[in-house]
């Protein structure tokens, strides 16, 4: 047999093995696979192919250096492999070296490798690395590539709804809804940005569509089922919640029913019944993830109850160290509320920490309204009502139709005898809808 015919037979051999190794790549029998890459590189030792698919059987059993050298033998044979590039790429991200995964997908993309997968990857590594304006931008380019995955438009609209951007976030959402429409995610996310928005009836409308779309979807029910709680729509929530009974829950579901059904006892100010269901729920959250949630609700209904002592044995189980989980926050204010409450000693350096303590948080993040609001709760309680209203001013201009914030501003004025401007604010609370809040229980 000649030179000539016998490369071409190798070849064929080669592009056979490699077919075989890609189907059991796809059978996820990666071992085996590698076996069949490793004959067809016998028979052709300068196959690209053969390396990249080998090196990627590798990176699928976790073995990463083997794999990384798979995907430098394909460059050694191809320097303008863009495939290669992109692996490698993956690699250096699994393994942390950022840098090098930036510098590898940037000569993939250089050689013009244009996949949505590879904005993505970038998009969560920038994520994960809290440099959300960038993770937005890749999630959009990848979007912008692949119209057939929802994940990508879901994810940029969570980062714009963590970073307080509704309007922009709405936006991305419609497309989802319009593009997936059987996106369950498209429908939740929508009624949250309205929500934050404190638009509750469009909220509302999202979830009545979503729910006849998903009639079996509880997640669904239970997004409007708050909703409905949050406008003082009681009666209709509590068919919802009736219907929410009547399925097949998980301990996880049944824990929102719980703490749904203490809300609305909440608002009606059953404040046994509150107190009740919030500690069943409690009971079922054991050993699970701790709910800050439950907690801070409990904490409020003991308030209400002036059970200072319970109030107190609660507030002294949240993690103030967790200062992302708005509800965590709650609980050095509480337990200085709590104590005074029980004349403790000490009640006074316990609100001077809560400044210290809210102000640190406040400095790294100056929009963070939860810290601001009890900082000047804190104020309050100290009596140092210049500190505590210019921090509720501060607030009011970053959410002027809170109507909370002006609650407490009232509440301030009326502490200080200037019951003309108190009555203004109250009137501002009133106009903004104030609904029931712990606010009204303290001082």
């Amino acid at each position: 047999m000649d030179i000539e015919k016998k490369g071409e037979e190798n070849l064929s051999d080669a592009l056979e093995y490699i077919q075989m190794g890609q189907v059991l790549m796809g059978a996820e029998k990666y071992r085996d696979a590698i076996e069949k890459f490793d004959k067809a590189l016998k028979e052709e030792p300068m196959n690209k192919i053969a390396y990249i698919s080998k090196g990627i059987a590798h990176a699928n059993l976790e073995e990463f250096s083997a794999a990384k050298e798979c995907f430098k033998r394909c460059i050694m044979i191809d320097k303008n492999f863009a495939d290669a590039y992109f692996q490698l790429g993956n690699m250096s991200f699994l393994e942390d070296e950022f840098q090098e995964g930036i510098k590898n997908y940037n000569q993939a993309i250089a050689l013009g490798y244009q996949s949505a997968e590879l904005y993505f990857n970038l998009a969560l590594v920038y994520e994960e690395r809290n440099e959300v304006d960038e993770a937005i931008r890749y999630y959009t380019k990848a979007a912008s590539l692949d119209e057939t995955k929802p994940d990508y438009l879901i994810r940029k609209a969570t980062l714009q709804i963590l970073l307080q951007r509704y309007e922009e976030a709405l936006q991305t959402l419609e497309k989802v809804r319009n593009i997936f429409p059987e996106s369950f995610e498209g429908y939740h996310l929508t009624a949250a940005a309205y929500t934050m928005l404190e638009q509750y009836e469009k909220a509302d409308t999202i979830l009545k569509d979503a729910m006849e779309r998903f009639p079996d979807d509880i997640d669904i029910l239970f997004d409007r089922m708050r909703v409905l709680i949050t406008r003082g729509e009681l009666d209709e929530a509590i068919l919802l919640l009736s219907d929410a009974k009547q399925r097949n829950c998980t301990p996880e579901e049944k824990k929102e029913i719980l703490l749904n059904e203490a809300q609305i006892y909440g608002q009606q100010e059953k404040t046994e019944d509150t107190k009740r269901l919030l500690n069943e729920a409690l009971e079922i959250q054991e050993g699970r993830q701790f709910d800050s949630e439950i907690r801070y609700l409990l904490m409020i209904a003991y308030l209400m109850d002036k059970d200072f002592s319970n109030m107190l044995r609660i507030a002294k189980q949240v993690d103030p160290s967790d200062t992302a989980d708005s509800y965590n926050l709650c609980g050095v204010y509480f337990e200085g509320v709590a104590m005074k409450g029980l004349k403790l000693p000490d009640v006074r350096k316990t609100f001077q920490d809560g400044v210290k303590y809210y102000r640190s948080i406040s400095m790294k993040d100056p929009s963070r309204v939860d810290a601001y609001l009890f900082r000047a709760m804190c104020y309050k309680e100290l009596g140092d009502y210049e500190k505590a209203m210019e921090s509720l001013d501060y607030m009011i201009l970053l959410k002027p139709e809170d109507s909370q914030l002006h609650y407490i501003k009232g509440n301030l004025l009326r502490e200080q005898g200037k019951e003309n401007e108190a009555q203004k604010e109250y009137q501002e609370a009133r106009r903004y809808g104030l609904n029931k809040t712990f606010w009204e229980f303290v001082g």
